[in-house]
């Protein structure tokens, strides 16, 4: 179906018709013109916005990242204020983010924006999701008697716990079928038993 767009946001409605499209066909089924007929717009006019279809996946990307900002931060400000909560909760978030969005995040952190050093706006969303992390993991580590980790490695190896479980969800999600909320708890819990094998 066609949706109208009132004038001026042609470039939101068109990476909200990208995200249907993924959602419902899968990232290989996303071109500019599939999008700019589902908006209802002619195939021409995406590209007032848009110079080529990396451009569009990187736009789709930075609504992602946005939004995994978004999700980070009101989980960890409604959690409870001791570091360990705040921890548990990004990783929640986080790893519900990647399950709820499954297509855009592939977009996010996959091969599909073939040229990602033309795009420094990509890089700075992608640098602030890690540092997001590593304030919450400095916060946590200050709060662990007479430890003093590297935050950028043991944010590094946080990271990629979290992601590679996402990944993991997301390339089997017709088997898993959902979220299990006792390998996410005991994903938090190994995350909190991990050697400090980085402190300085």
């Amino acid at each position: 179906m066609k949706r109208s767009y009132h004038h001026g946001d042609l470039k939101s409605a068109l990476i909200k018709a990208g995200l249907d499209i993924i959602a419902e066909s899968g990232i290989e089924s996303l071109t500019i013109r599939s999008a700019a007929q589902k908006t209802g717009v002619s195939h021409t006019a995406p590209y007032r916005h848009f110079g080529s279809k990396d451009e569009f996946l990187v736009s789709i990307a930075l609504d992602g990242f946005e939004k995994l900002a978004s999700a980070v931060g009101k989980n960890t400000s409604a959690s409870a204020d001791g570091p360990n909560e705040k921890l548990a909760a990004i990783c929640r978030a986080y790893i519900t983010f990647a399950w709820q969005n499954r297509e855009q995040y592939r977009i996010m952190f996959g091969p599909y924006i073939r040229d990602k050093v033309k795009h420094a706006d990509f890089y700075g969303a992608y640098d602030r999701a890690f540092q997001r992390l590593k304030s919450v993991l400095e916060e946590y580590g200050r709060s662990r008697k007479g430890q003093q980790p590297d935050t950028s490695m043991t944010a590094l190896a946080v990271w990629s716990l979290i992601h590679g479980y996402s990944m993991f969800l997301i390339d089997n999600y017709e088997d898993v079928g959902g979220l299990d909320d006792r390998q996410v708890d005991g994903i938090i819990a190994h995350i909190k038993r991990m050697p400090d094998s980085t402190k300085k």
